[in-house]
């Protein structure tokens, strides 16, 4: 069932044609729209014909922000969404700047449109930008999405050195370790 408009006084012509343009149906919702013709034949019988499209009058949208909190590992995931129905899912595709891909799927749309998730477990994915990319279906069969990127630096960095001098070469050896340093990063060393 849905929102009924009834339409009267629309009349055949000498042709038996009818037409009516511009009915205003802003009443009704987004989707198939179903019209009912009904007339009464020249013989008294009862004669009907029906057509449905679509209506796609308020455009769907989701809108999506994500939120890393670094010591946890988590990510808080909120967002809100335009013409996608309450109960519809929203898929959410985590990306890290290595190209790993976590997807979390079972979050839901409530009543007014809005949708969130939070503590999720991101602790495999590597530091650095964190993209989280949203998607739904409106009501109307079209498929939504947003994005957005924050930054994840649960790893904090650090780095030593050790210096050991060969007095009678007059030479040194330095060497050292890193922790949450790119590969192939450059290390400056400055004697003094």
């Amino acid at each position: 069932a849905g929102t009924v408009q009834v339409i009267t006084g629309v009349t055949v012509d000498a042709n038996g044609d009818y037409s009516i343009d511009g009915v205003d149906i802003s009443g009704l919702v987004d989707g198939d729209i179903t019209v009912d013709a009904q007339a009464v034949d020249q013989n008294g019988q009862t004669v009907t014909d029906a057509d449905t499209d679509n209506m796609d009058a308020t455009p769907g949208s989701i809108d999506v922000a994500l939120t890393i909190n670094d010591g946890a590992e988590t990510a808080d995931i909120s967002g809100s969404t335009t013409d996608v129905a309450p109960n519809s899912t929203v898929t959410l595709t985590l990306t890290d700047s290595a190209g790993t891909v976590q997807i979390i799927t079972g979050v839901t749309v409530d009543a007014n449109g809005d949708y969130s998730i939070d503590g999720v477990d991101i602790s495999g994915l590597v530091d650095g930008d964190i993209t989280v990319d949203a998607s739904a279906v409106d009501q109307n069969g079209q498929t939504v999405t947003d994005a957005d990127t924050d930054n994840m630096d649960a790893t904090p960095g650090s780095i030593d050195v050790a210096l050991t001098i060969n007095d009678g070469a007059e030479t040194a050896d330095i060497s050292g370790t890193t922790t949450d340093v790119a590969p192939n990063s450059t290390v400056t060393l400055t004697l003094t």
